[in-house]
This record gives C-alpha cells, structure tokens and sequence, in this order.
C-alpha cells in the first residue's frame, strides 16, 4: 500500500506543470493597436501570443457568378446560392511552427451592415466541408511582387484555376463536415450581432498543417448550393484595414473600426517561430522585461520591484530559482543548461507573470 501511495504522489508532481499557450494569429492585430481583452468583443487571455503575419481571407459563390475579398459560408432561406470560404495563415505555415494543438478555431465578428434587403447573416444551421487545400502554387505567383500577395486578396489569387466551391478536391485526412448554427440577421433580436463572434472548430485541420510543411496550407468552408443549409454567416474580414463602419445597422458600431476581425485561436504547445510572435499586454500593475529573447547564454530580466523568479524547462522541471531585490534588472546565465525554451515565473505583490523564453546554444 505504501510503494502505491507514493507512485501516486510522483505522477500528481509529474503533471503540475503542463503549460499551455494561448496563440492568436491575428493580421496588424497589435500594429492597429485593437483591444483584443474586450467584452463584448473577442474577450482574448491576456497572456495571449499574438502573430500578426499575413491572413487571407476569401469567398466565393457560384450561384451568383460572384468571387471576392472576405468570409462567409451558407446560404440563405431559398437561397440558389452555397457561399465557400477560404483562410489562410502566413505564421500558422512557417516551418518553426511545430508541437501539440490542444484545440483551434476560426473567429471574426459577424457583419450585417444595413436593415434594407434579405440581411446577409441568417440564423440556422449551416453544414460545412471543412479540409485543407494547398495553395503553393498560387502564392508562389506572388513572391516577386513587392508585398507579396495582395491584403484584398481573391480566390484566384491563391487557388489560381481551381474553383472555390463544393467539389473543390481537399487533402485525405483533413475532411470534416460541421454542423453550424448561426445566429439571426434580424436586428431586432435581443443578441444583437454587433457583438458577437462566430467560433468554428479546426482542430483537425490546423494540427495538419502544423504536422506538416512540405506546402502552404489554407483551410476552406464549402457549402453547397441549395442544399439543407438554412443558415449564413457574414463576418468582418478586411485584410486591407480600410472598412468605415459607421452608419451600419444595428444602430450600435460593431466593435471593429476597420473591417479586420477574422483570426485564428489556438490552444497548446507551438514551437514557434520566435520572430513572429509578441505576447499581448495590459495593465496588471507588474511589468516584466525580458531582453534579449531569444538569447545566448545569458538574458536581463528586468521587474523594477522584489520578485521571486522560477525557471523551469518545458517539462515543468525547476531548472533555477532567482530573486530580484530591486530597480536593477537581473542577469539569468544559461551556460550550464541544453539549448531550447524555457519558461519563466515571477512572482511579486501578489501577481504572477509567466512567460516563454529561448535559448538558442
């Protein structure tokens, strides 16, 4: 009973430390300066790592001849129409981008800009075809263009000839079919759409993608034409930050200014490429510095108050153990440990701050 007991107790310690990471691949996200911790509004963690690299978002219907900017899905009650979109990630592809996805979704702020005509949000149920389809090819037409591929990007931009529509051919493995319930486009509705965000789950395909860089990897939504779906979702997705929202309907502004909503939510452990990422910040009365990151052999860590500072390893293993007496930043040598993250806790005035440092040996 004894030797039970105490294999209990190690597994309990073992398992103390999993860390997982709050990623947002979000275009401009911190360069526009949005409130991502709003609510209502995209109510992110403040703990959140944001990559701002390129997004293309794109949609298309072949009922109505029509292919552009932005991202819908589904159709309309009697609608002869089935809206596919596309998303696509510039960091999500970088070869660095390696680990464990927890779980993944799409978001953005649903779009009904006037109460005139049948509203382009529809409330009820939307059976999507979600997989993964690589559009090297078409981004590889843009890479002597200065900028790359356009913000404004369309279908034929990525896809080159290939349709943007339900019998588009997607990657074996990475096919699921969703059922999706929309709210209403009614404005009189009590949940208004100003402050809402669709949350579709892409576990499935975004962990493809991170298992796999031998392309360039977008995901679509393909709804067919008129058949089963009642439902339809419009959200904001301007790329080019351009959009004036004002005199849209509800009454109430969105909580967007400038169009750019769509983004990527991603739950779990990334080795990520470090360039691409910044950490989101607010005001929580402790400020940590740590400079440079990634580093060799030695970073400042730098708090401006007491602290206490554990460093462990990304097994959850205590590696050092620090403390800061003061204004003066602190020196942490890596010299003695194998190359890799490492994760950073500080402690003081009763907050903690946890953040993901690199050294690169």
């Amino acid at each position: 009973m004894k030797i039970m007991i105490r294999l209990c107790i190690f597994v309990l310690t073992a398992t103390v430390f999993v860390f997982s990471e709050t990623h947002i691949f979000w275009y401009k996200a911190l360069n526009n300066h949005y409130a991502l911790t709003d609510s209502p509004g995209p109510a992110l963690a403040a703990n959140s790592i944001i990559h701002e690299g390129k997004i293309a978002t794109c949609n298309n219907s072949v009922g109505l001849g029509y292919t552009g900017s932005g991202f819908s899905c589904g159709s309309n009650v009697n609608d002869d129409q089935g809206w596919c979109s596309l998303f696509y990630s510039e960091d999500i592809n970088d070869s660095l981008m390696t680990g464990i996805v927890d779980s993944a979704f799409i978001r953005g702020e649903y779009y009904n800009p006037s109460h005139e005509g049948p509203p382009i949000c529809n409330g009820g149920i939307i059976n999507i075809k979600c997989g993964v389809v690589d559009v090297a090819p078409g981004l590889e037409m843009w890479e002597d263009f200065p900028g790359g591929f356009p913000d404004d990007a369309v279908c034929t931009d990525l896809l080159l000839l290939k349709p943007l529509d339900y019998s588009l051919d997607l990657i074996e493995g990475t096919v699921d079919t969703i059922v999706y319930m929309t709210l209403s486009g009614n404005p009189t509705q009590p949940n208004q759409l100003d402050s809402n965000f669709i949350r579709i789950d892409i576990t499935k395909q975004i962990d493809w993608i991170v298992q796999h860089h031998d392309g360039r990897y977008a995901i679509v939504f393909l709804s067919p034409i008129g058949q089963g779906s009642t439902g339809k979702f419009t959200v904001f997705a301007e790329e080019i930050c351009s959009l004036n929202t004002r005199g849209y309907y509800p009454p109430r502004c969105p909580w967007t200014k400038d169009g750019n909503t769509t983004h990527l939510l991603v739950y779990g452990d990334l080795n990520d490429s470090i360039s691409t990422e910044k950490a989101l910040q607010i005001k929580t009365g402790l400020k940590v510095t740590i400079a440079p990151n990634p580093f060799n052999p030695s970073t400042r860590i730098a708090i401006g108050q007491e602290a206490d500072i554990d460093i462990y390893d990304v097994n959850g293993k205590l590696v050092d153990r620090l403390a800061a007496q003061g204004s003066q930043p602190l020196e942490w040598n890596a010299s003695k440990l194998p190359g890799g993250v490492y994760f950073c806790r500080v402690k003081a005035g009763g907050r903690t701050v946890m953040g993901k440092i690199v050294y690169l040996r």
